[in-house]
């Protein structure tokens, strides 16, 4: 029958919602894995329940970041690895996986929407009623029940505010980050371009250097034949004129 299921629905939620109830209790003193064991059996009682589905993503958050930290001390307080002794492999370590702003956003509006949901259908039994007061008391026991109490969804909801602020605060780190990469690599093409420009200008210079002397010694060769010409023909002139000489001396 509809009542019936109805019924088993709403027991359902109740339960869930107790669950949540305690796990938030014990989110809240920090006792993540009984936090995570009550979400379990809550979404086990009422699978569609996406107070649940929240909450345990919340939880599995809050669980990395701890081990993260718990992680992170012993490599700060010790410091570098004694002599002799090999430093621990930096990739074994585990990567947090965080939600992306994006999932965070959404599962914050689903949470919401749910409440507003929630909210509708009480308000509609309420009128319900107040229409009808005199209902049988088997079909009032079926009367819807609120899910999860307000603490423990306000206790999410501002979880999910924190996680969105942390995302946007990684986010600002990661942009400050991308912009100095981008200001240290404009930097280095500006030295590059200012060394390469220095080494042309050193190239011209020793070219021309080289052009210089390449012309200096064409001239000075050039001169040097001029000169033996020379030479050889004022000696050749000599020994013309000594032959003539000789020749007029034979003759006489």
């Amino acid at each position: 029958m509809p009542e019936v299921d109805d019924a088993q629905r709403q027991e359902r939620r109740k339960k869930a919602g107790d669950l949540l109830k305690m796990a938030d209790k014990l989110f809240k003193g920090s006792d993540f894995e009984g936090a995570a064991r009550l979400v379990t059996m809550a979404m086990e009682t009422d699978p569609q329940n996406a107070y649940a589905l929240a909450y345990q993503e919340r939880v599995r958050y809050a669980i990395a970041q701890r081990d993260g930290q718990r992680l992170e001390a012993p490599r700060t307080a010790l410091g570098a690895a004694p002599e002799g002794v090999a430093p621990r492999d930096q990739t074994t370590q585990p990567v947090l996986q965080r939600s992306t702003p994006e999932e965070i956003r959404k599962k914050l509006e689903e949470a919401q929407r749910n409440i507003s949901d929630e909210r509708t259908r009480t308000e509609k039994k309420e009128s319900e009623k107040e229409l009808i007061p005199t209902l049988p008391a088997q079909e009032q026991a079926s009367e819807p029940v609120p899910g999860p109490g307000a603490d423990a969804l306000t206790a999410e909801i501002a979880g999910l505010k924190a996680d969105l602020d942390l995302a946007g605060k990684d986010r600002g780190e990661l942009q400050k980050q991308i912009q100095n990469g981008q200001s240290q690599l404009f930097q280095s093409r500006v030295t590059l371009e200012s060394e390469r420009r220095q080494w042309n200008a050193e190239r011209d210079a020793l070219r021309a250097q080289a052009e210089q002397r390449l012309e200096e010694e064409r001239a000075r060769l050039e001169q040097q034949r001029t000169e033996s010409e020379q030479r050889l023909e004022a000696a050749a002139k000599t020994l013309r004129a000594q032959l003539e000489e000789g020749q007029i001396a034979r003759g006489g």
